[in-house]
C-alpha cells in the first residue's frame, strides 16, 4: 500500500545515513577470517519452508513477565521508529502481514504481541473472524508505530490514512488514541498537508504530555522550487486533548537529523547522527552529552526511569573498539565492562546483554551492498551491578542474523527474540528477506519456535 512505501522509504532514508556514516573497509583479519562461500542451510529451502538448524522444536514454553523492563525505555534503533512496548506482561511489536486478493497482493503492518505468561502471539484486534486487510474492515490497521502505552491499557500511535478534499484524495498523517479495554480508536490529531508535505512521529511520553515532532516541507524558491524542512517540537495533552508548540527546531537540529527520545521534569534529551544532547523544556540551553569522534557510531541507548540513568554505546568500526557510557547529574562516565568492543546491547534491571562487533559476512546482495550480522552470532551477559565478568548465553554462528543496520535482539525471561531475516540466494547474490516471522529461541533448552503473523 501507499503509506507502506512512504513510511519504508522515511526509514531506509535514516538507516542509509546511518550507515554512510560507518567505515567502508572491515578489518581485513577479520574478513580473512570469514568463509564468504558459506551460506546458512535455509538457502536451500523455498521461502516458505522453516529452518531450524540444530534445535529443537518448541513444545513447552516457560512463562516469564515484563517486570525487568519496569522504568527501562529502549530508545528506537534508527531513531525513527520503536522496536517494541511493554504493557501488563504482553510484549507489543510491529510485523508486516501479507494481504493477497483476487486482484492484487499488498501487505499491511499491524500490532502484534506475545502473551509473556502463556507465551501465545495474538494481533491486537480482538475479531476472530477479521482479516486484518482493509481501514474499512479492521480500525487496527497501520497502528503500529512509536506506540505509548499508559497503565489503563491505552496506547497512542500515529498513521496515514486517505484523506479527500473534493475531487482530490492523498495521504495524510494522524495521531490516533486506541483503548484496548474499550475497543475505541479515535483519531486526536491531524496534519494539516499531505504526507509528502507534512507528517509526524511521536517521540516521548511524560505524564500526560506526549511529545510529538512535525515536519513540514517547505518552497524555497519558486523558480528552482527548492525544498526545505522544518521541524516543530509539540506536546499533545492526553487528559485535555489539547495541542501545545514548544518551539521551532534550530536549523543545525533539521541538518543532523536531531530527535527527541525522553524527556523528564526538567530535561528534553536528543540523539542524532553525530551527538546526543539534553535542551530545558522550551527546547533550550543545550548541554552536550557526547559527540562521535571520527569513525564512531551509536549502537544502543536506554533510559533508566528509576535510576535517572542514560546508558548508550559508542563503537568504531576501523579500530575495533566499542565503549559503554552512563550519563547521570549531568556527569558521563565511561562503564567497566568485560569487553572493549560492544557492537550493541539491551538493559534490563539487573543485567546487560551485549553484542561485540564481529561482523559474520554472508555475501553481495542483488542490490550490490554487502550482508553482514555483525554481532558474530554471539550475545553475552553481564551482571548490571558487577560487571568484571560475563557469560556467552547465545552462540548461533550464522544460523541467523540477529543484529545489523536492520535488526536487533531483545532477551525476555529465557527467551531470545528476533525477527527473522530469511536468507535467498539467487545467481550468486545473497539477500536477507522479511519473512514476517518473529523466532524464539531458548539457548538453555536448545529449542525454537516460529511466530507467524497470518
Amino acid at each position: 500500500m501507499k503509506r507502506n512505501l512512504l513510511i519504508l522509504i522515511l526509514a531506509l532514508s535514516v538507516c542509509f545515513a546511518l550507515q554512510a556514516c560507518r567505515d567502508d573497509n572491515i578489518d581485513e583479519q577479520i574478513k580473512s577470517n570469514i568463509e564468504s562461500n558459506y551460506l546458512p542451510k535455509n538457502n536451500e529451502n523455498s521461502a516458505n519452508d522453516l529452518y531450524y538448524a540444530d534445535y529443537n522444536e518448541e513444545t513447552e514454553y516457560i512463562p516469564a513477565s515484563d517486570k525487568e523492563f519496569n522504568g527501562i525505555v529502549a530508545i528506537p534503533y534508527g531513531f525513527t521508529y520503536s522496536g517494541y512496548s511493554f504493557n501488563n506482561d504482553r510484549y507489543y511489536f510491529s510485523a508486516t502481514k501479507n494481504v493477497n486478493t483476487n486482484s492484487s497482493s499488498f501487505t499491511v503492518d499491524m500490532l502484534n504481541y506475545i502473551d509473556l505468561l502463556t507465551g501465545e502471539q495474538h494481533y491486537i484486534c480482538p475479531d476472530p473472524l477479521c482479516l486484518h486487510s482493509a481501514p474499512e474492515e479492521c480500525k487496527y490497521i497501520e497502528l503500529a508505530n512509536n506506540c505509548f502505552f499508559t497503565d489503563n491499557n491505552v496506547f497512542y500511535t500515529f498513521r496515514q490514512d486517505i484523506t479527500k478534499n473534493q475531487s482530490l484524495m492523498y495521504l495524510s498523517f494522524s495521531m490516533y488514541k486506541a483503548d484496548l479495554n474499550k475497543g475505541i480508536v479515535e483519531n486526536i490529531y491531524k496534519c494539516k498537508d499531505s504526507a509528502s508535505k507534512n507528517h509526524l512521529f511521536l517521540k516521548a511520553l511524560r505524564g500526560s504530555d506526549l511529545y510529538f515532532q512535525e515536519y513540514t516541507r517547505n518552497e524555497t524558491s519558486e523558480s528552482a522550487k527548492m525544498m526545505k524542512e522544518s521541524i516543530v517540537l509539540s506536546v499533545y495533552n492526553t487528559d485535555s486533548g489539547k495541542v501545545r508548540i514548544i518551539n521551532d527546531f534550530p536549523e543545525e537540529y533539521v541538518d543532523k537529523s536531531a530527535n527527541l527520545f525522553y524527556a523528564d521534569e526538567d530535561n528534553l534529551y536528543f540523539i542524532s547522527l553525530t551527538d546526543i544532547f539534553t535542551t530545558d523544556l522550551s527546547l533550550e540551553n543545550e548541554r552536550l552529552v557526547y559527540k562521535l569522534k571520527e569513525n564512531e557510531n551509536f549502537g544502543s541507548c536506554y533510559y533508566d526511569k528509576e535510576t535517572e540513568e542514560l546508558f548508550f554505546n559508542v563503537f568504531n568500526a576501523k579500530e575495533k573498539r566499542g565503549c559503554m557510557y552512563v550519563y547521570a547529574n549531568g556527569v558521563l562516565d565511561e562503564l567497566d565492562m568485560p569487553s572493549e568492543n560492544i557492537y550493541c546491547f539491551q538493559l534490563t534491571k539487573s543485567t546487560i546483554y551485549y553484542s561485540e562487533y564481529a561482523p559474520l559476512f554472508y555475501g553481495i546482495s542483488s542490490m550490490g551492498g554487502e550482508v553482514y550480522d555483525y554481532s558474530g552470532g554471539k550475545i553475552y551477559a553481564a551482571n548490571r551491578n558487577n560487571r568484571k565478568e560475563s557469560e556467552l548465553i547465545y552462540d548461533g554462528g550464522k544460523d541467523f542474523i540477529i543484529a545489523n543496520d536492520s535488526i536487533r535482539y531483545i532477551i525476555i525471561g529465557d527467551y531470545l527474540y528476533f525477527d527473522y531475516l530469511k536468507i535467498e540466494n539467487t545467481g550468486g547474490t545473497v539477500d536477507p528477506i522479511y519473512s514476517g516471522c518473529k523466532i524464539r529461541i531458548n539457548p538453555k533448552e536448545n529449542t525454537i519456535k516460529y511466530l507467524k503473523f497470518e
